[in-house]
């Protein structure tokens, strides 16, 4: 076997491995979910936020209820009513935002009509 096979072998082999540790790495984080709909409850003791989908959507697919932890300033922010667009990590069995928006609100500041 010549040197230049052998180093193809390698490289090949190197390439694989580092391959499932990526895939590995992207299961035990969990998985990146969207919802968009109402918020129908918020609540300060879980520091929970449900977000009820009436309409399915490609953002969000099912209609139901999803019920998602957020950190206090969120909580602070989030109203029953409001109609929000929220990014969550959904690992184990938990919901945890990474990010939620004011649909209303951005909508306003997009026309230049908000704060």
């Amino acid at each position: 076997m010549k040197g230049g096979e052998f180093m193809k072998k390698i490289i090949a082999f190197i390439v694989a491995v580092l391959f499932v540790f990526a895939v590995a790495a992207v299961s035990i984080a969990g998985e990146i979910m969207s919802v968009r709909g109402d918020v129908t409850a918020v609540s300060a003791a879980a520091k929970t936020i449900t977000v009820t989908v009436t309409v399915a959507s490609r953002e969000a697919p099912k209609i139901g209820k999803t019920v998602i932890s957020v950190d206090d300033n969120t909580l602070a922010d989030v109203r029953t009513g409001d109609k929000v667009r929220v990014a969550y990590n959904s690992e184990g069995g938990k919901n945890t935002a990474i990010m939620v928006e004011d649909l209303i609100k951005v909508k306003l500041v997009k026309k230049g009509c908000g704060s």
